[in-house]
């Protein structure tokens, strides 16, 4: 598991908390209700989790979905990362969230 000096707290907005219930079921999460969640920390573990807007429809993979950043979020991001590529979206895999490396609470 990461240090927490590797990662990155994101406060979510009421619309990507809908986009979360989507895509998460709140068992997964390991919450009651997804509407309660408040943030997501994120490890830095590859910049490549950070991802644009228009993905190649193959590039995707099943059980995969992406997380739409606010451009504050987009902006904390790169300057914690130093990310200089454009990007609007982190990636969001079952596997990430079941090793700790994304968690949202």
């Amino acid at each position: 598991m990461p240090s927490e000096a590797q990662r990155i707290t994101l406060y979510l907005t009421s619309w990507q908390k809908r986009m979360i219930k989507d895509f998460m079921p709140a068992k997964v999460l390991k919450v009651r209700a997804v509407e309660k969640l408040s943030k997501v920390n994120v490890a830095i573990f590859d910049k490549k989790q950070w991802v644009m807007y228009r993905q190649p429809f193959e590039a995707i993979k099943t059980g995969q979905w992406n997380l739409y950043l606010s451009d504050e979020q987009i902006r904390q991001v790169a300057e914690l990362t130093g990310i200089r590529v454009k990007f609007s979206a982190l990636n969001v895999s079952p596997e990430l969230v079941q090793s700790g490396q994304l968690a949202f609470e």
